[in-house]
Formats: structure tokens, C-alpha cells, sequence
């Protein structure tokens, strides 16, 4: 039996990944990444030995029940923001899709800094809700609970009547949270 180890020097990430790590990129790349983060989509490249081999496109398709969503929370004067690791651009691009204005976007957020901007709101005496993947990075399951904002909120999916029950259910439950 014969075996060669060969190490290798291999970097997947976006942009800043690479260029905080000495990784050239030229500027026809440069322009076409940022086309497509104005579209709403991340670009993760990699680098093998220090030589840019490669990149993937990755958009998450937004729900088309977001922007309702969000256009009624607005209307109970609910402030809606968005808080993504995404970069600027590409959070733009989705804030645009769904209405929320560009004010309210947090982007660029590593996901063990999204308890602190969550404390910082809630220590604004502001109620945070979030929606969507809330994977707070810490050391322990108390403090996951800790960082994580006092509502969730999913969006509804399911037959009609499922949705009519988990809504009737839903408003008991924000009657007593009001009361309380």
C-alpha cells in the first residue's frame, strides 16, 4: 500500500474571508459578485494554495407571504428590522423585496453577536420578536434561552382550518401576554 498526504491550504468564505486572508480578487469578479448581491444573493468563494478556484451563488428565496406580513406588522406600528449575516448589499436587496426600510437593516452579523443586538434592543425597552432561523451561538442551553428575544414567530403554513385553529389559539395567547 502507497499513500501521499499532501496538505493544502483551503479557504471557503465571502468576499472580506478572502481578502482579510491575502486572497486576491480581480475586479471583472469584484463586479460580478456585487451584481449578484444587489439581487439578493450571497457569493461564497474558495482558494486552494492562495489561488481563488471557485465560487457558488446561494439566494434564499423569500416567502411570499413576507411581505404581507410585514406590511401588517407596520400597520400596528410595529418597527420591523432585519438582522442578517448577510452582507449590506444583499440585504438591502431583500429589505427592498419584503418593505422593510433600510434604516432598520443590521447586516453583516456573525451569529455570535446576534445575542448582543438582541439585548441592546431589549435593553431599550423594546419587545423583540424574530422570525426565521434563530441559531443565537453560545456556550450553554441557559444562555441560548437568555439571548433569545420573548416572542417567536413563524409563519403559518398548513390547510386552512389548521391555520384558523393555530391563529384562534395564538390570539388567546396574545390577550394574556397584553394582560400581563
Amino acid at each position: 500500500m502507497r499513500t501521499n498526504h499532501v496538505c493544502m491550504h483551503v479557504l471557503i468564505g465571502d468576499r472580506l474571508w478572502m481578502t482579510s486572508n491575502g486572497i486576491d480578487i480581480d475586479q471583472e469578479l469584484e463586479r460580478k459578485i456585487t451584481s449578484y448581491e444587489q439581487r439578493g444573493q450571497t457569493v461564497v468563494l474558495t482558494s486552494i494554495a492562495g489561488i481563488l478556484v471557485g465560487a457558488v451563488v446561494i439566494h434564499d428565496k423569500v416567502k411570499p407571504e413576507a411581505r404581507q406580513a410585514i406590511k401588517c406588522l407596520q400597520s400596528m406600528n410595529v418597527k420591523v428590522a432585519l438582522l442578517t449575516g448577510d452582507n449590506r448589499r444583499t440585504a438591502l436587496a431583500i429589505a427592498q423585496e419584503v418593505g422593510i426600510p433600510e434604516g432598520n437593516i443590521c447586516a453583516e452579523v456573525l451569529p455570535s453577536h446576534k445575542k448582543d443586538n438582541v439585548t441592546f434592543f431589549q435593553k431599550g425597552n423594546i419587545k423583540v420578536a424574530m422570525v426565521g432561523r434563530q441559531r443565537l451561538v453560545s456556550e450553554t442551553a441557559e444562555e441560548r434561552e437568555m439571548c433569545l428575544s420573548q416572542r417567536r414567530v413563524r409563519l403559518a403554513s398548513g390547510t386552512t382550518k389548521e391555520r384558523e385553529t393555530h391563529l384562534s389559539q395564538r390570539r388567546a395567547r396574545e390577550r394574556a401576554w397584553r394582560a400581563a
